[in-house]
C-alpha cells in the first residue's frame, strides 16, 4: 500500500485555497516566464504547492500536488481551465468556445461538452 492510497481527498475549498496562494507567489514572473516552457514551470511550482499545503495543515498525494501545479500553471500561464485540453495526452482534434460560454472538445468523432 501505498502513502498516495491513504491521503484522504482535497475539498474543493482547501484546493482553491491552495492554488490561490501559489498563484499569488508567482504573480511577479514575466510573461515569457508564465507562458515558455510549461512542464519547467510545473517543476518549479511543485515545491511552492507542498509548501503551501503545509503550511494549510493538509496533507496531499504526489498526484493531487502535480494536479494542483498544473492548475497553477494554468492560471498564471492565462489559459486557465482549458489548459488540460491542450494537452497531447488528451488526444482532441478540435476545441470550440462558443459564445455561451461553453466548451466542446472533439475527440475523433465523438463531440464533449463542459
Amino acid at each position: 500500500m501505498s502513502w498516495d492510497s491513504v491521503v484522504p481527498p482535497f475539498s474543493a475549498v482547501d484546493r482553491a485555497r491552495v492554488i490561490e496562494d501559489v498563484a499569488g507567489q508567482l504573480q511577479n514572473l514575466s510573461l515569457a516566464e508564465m507562458r515558455g516552457e510549461r512542464e519547467k514551470l510545473v517543476s518549479r511550482v511543485v515545491p511552492l504547492v507542498l509548501s503551501v499545503v503545509s503550511k494549510f495543515g493538509l496533507q496531499a498525494s504526489s498526484d493531487q500536488v502535480q494536479e494542483m501545479a498544473r492548475d497553477v500553471v494554468a492560471r498564471v500561464g492565462g489559459l486557465g481551465f482549458p489548459e488540460p485540453l491542450l494537452r497531447i495526452e488528451a488526444n482532441l482534434s478540435e476545441i470550440t468556445v462558443t459564445q455561451m460560454e461553453m466548451l466542446g472538445a472533439a475527440q475523433g468523432q465523438q463531440i464533449l461538452r463542459s
